[in-house]
């Protein structure tokens, strides 16, 4: 549990959000950008999100993404 998450600094943390839904990446992308997160990146399918992967190495912090 994060005790006083809203004094936790998430700049540093870049985010892959990856969904085929264009308005769930948007919705996502936007809530996390407000919260204060640092380069949020979308992929439109898995494919596409293990080649932003390959590319941005270590530089991505936490993946969001559908299973269905």
């Amino acid at each position: 549990m994060v005790e006083n998450a809203s004094n936790t600094d998430f700049a540093e943390l870049s985010i892959l959000i990856v969904d085929d839904d264009r308005q769930s990446t948007l919705l996502i992308g936007e809530i996390l950008k407000q919260m204060g997160f640092g380069a949020v990146f979308t992929a439109r399918d898995g494919a596409a999100g293990l080649a932003h992967l390959e590319q941005a190495g270590a530089a991505i912090g936490m993946v969001i993404c559908d299973w269905l």
